[in-house]
């Protein structure tokens, strides 16, 4: 695929076409990472967090605060 800049505002912008979007799961709202080694760009779709990832993160936590004193006591070892 080829995509040309075009003006947006003050800005250049590349126009990604919706089936490219489709491909890569990213919604009308989605973002992106940009990264570039000074030739190249890439850009990678930001994720957002799956519902069993933020279950995981809610429990982990809880875990964490719960037993603090143990898990110090452990890392001090």
């Amino acid at each position: 695929m080829i995509a040309r800049l075009s003006r947006h505002g003050n800005s250049q912008a590349v126009v990604l076409s919706t089936s490219v979007l489709k491909l890569l799961g990213v919604p009308k709202d989605g973002s992106f990472e940009v990264v570039t080694d000074g030739e190249v760009l890439i850009l990678k779709p930001r994720r957002r967090a799956k519902a069993k990832e933020l279950s995981f993160a809610v429990v982990a936590r809880a875990v964490m605060k719960r037993h603090r004193p143990a898990l110090i006591a452990l890392a001090d070892r």
